[in-house]
């Protein structure tokens, strides 16, 4: 229990920096692709909010994947994100 506990906060510490970086709080500029590192790392926890926010920036072009590819529909973002979800989208 207690290792399910801290899994869980190491989740949401990972949540909390991706949109730290993403915002850039204490920082001269936001920084995109490490945002989207962390959103990738707490959404593979089970974050749903990092999965979307991590979404959203693959949607909106500041997505590792996605420096070169035009914005696209959001199934198919989910599955370039997710690509374990391809069966179910």
């Amino acid at each position: 229990m207690v290792h399910q506990d801290r899994q869980g906060r190491v989740a949401e510490s990972e949540f909390n920096l991706g949109c730290r970086l993403d915002k850039g709080q204490g920082m001269a500029a936001p920084d995109y692709p490490a945002a989207a590192d962390w959103y990738k790392r707490a959404a593979d926890a089970g974050i749903g909010d990092a999965a979307n926010n991590l979404a959203h920036m693959y949607q909106v072009g500041r997505g590792r994947a996605w420096r070169t590819m035009p914005a696209t529909s959001s199934s198919t973002i989910w599955t370039l994100a997710f690509p374990e979800l391809t069966s179910i989208l």
